[in-house]
Parts: C-alpha cells; sequence; structure tokens
C-alpha cells in the first residue's frame, strides 16, 4: 500500500473516532436542554429495550470480527490489496461505530447519559481493537 492510501484509511478511521466524542457532546447538550422530551404513557418499557439492545450490540461485536473475513477471502500468505483492506477496515469500522448508536439511542428514549456513555466507550474499545495498525505490511 502506497502512503497516500494509508493516509486516507487513517482520516477515516479518525472521523469515525470523532464522532463518538460528537455523539456523547450532542447528548450532553440535549440533557443541559432540558433532556430529550418525554416519550409518555405508550411509551416501551427501556428495560426491555436495553436487554435487547445489548444482545444486538453483542452480536454486532462478533460481526465486526467475523464479516470482514466472510467477504473478503485471500490466502493467508497474500498480502491483501488496498481495495479489499478498505472494505475490511470500513465494515469493521460501522459496525463498531453502531454500538454507539445504540446508546444514543436509549439516552433519547430514557435521557439516562449512561446508556452514551457505556456504549460509546463499548464503541471507542472496538474501533481500538480494529485500527488502522500495521497497514503498511498489506494486511
Amino acid at each position: 500500500m502506497i502512503a497516500s492510501q494509508i493516509r486516507t484509511l487513517r482520516i477515516i478511521y479518525a472521523a469515525m473516532f470523532v464522532s463518538l466524542g460528537i455523539y456523547t457532546a450532542v447528548s450532553f447538550a440535549i440533557l443541559d436542554a432540558g433532556g430529550p422530551g418525554d416519550l409518555g404513557a405508550g411509551a416501551p418499557e427501556i428495560d426491555m429495550i436495553q436487554w435487547a439492545f445489548l444482545a444486538v450490540g453483542l452480536v454486532v461485536t462478533a460481526m465486526s470480527f467475523i464479516l470482514p473475513g466472510l467477504v473478503i477471502r485471500t490466502p493467508r500468505s497474500e498480502g491483501l490489496p488496498f481495495q479489499q483492506v478498505f472494505i475490511k477496515k470500513i465494515l469493521q469500522w460501522a459496525l463498531s461505530e453502531a454500538v454507539a448508536l445504540f446508546g444514543l439511542v436509549l439516552f433519547f428514549m430514557s435521557g439516562d447519559m449512561e446508556y452514551i456513555l457505556i456504549f460509546g466507550a463499548w464503541s471507542a474499545a472496538l474501533l481500538l481493537v480494529h485500527g488502522p495498525w500495521g497497514l503498511a505490511g498489506g494486511r
């Protein structure tokens, strides 16, 4: 891979990582402005939804490790061309960032900042695991 390709991937990675901070900042701003609106008596039970989002988050986490390997298949001895590395990393990062979105939705439903903080930290950890490390070797 050439330096401009690696730089492109690192810029995309940084943008996805920064978005986690933006989700948190927006949540704090909404909380300071009075919090999300009350969903009323017809609102779904948040306890049930939080467990469902936790389960989906675990599935998405597993898929961030499994799916790229199913989509990109190359013999172990060969390096991946840039297009395949790009697809693999974008899949991993998109799935990793999706976990934070579950926390953002739970925050909007409940007004509880714990959700965005917990799911955001989970997402950040996944992004760090799937970071653009070691790309110079083409893997």
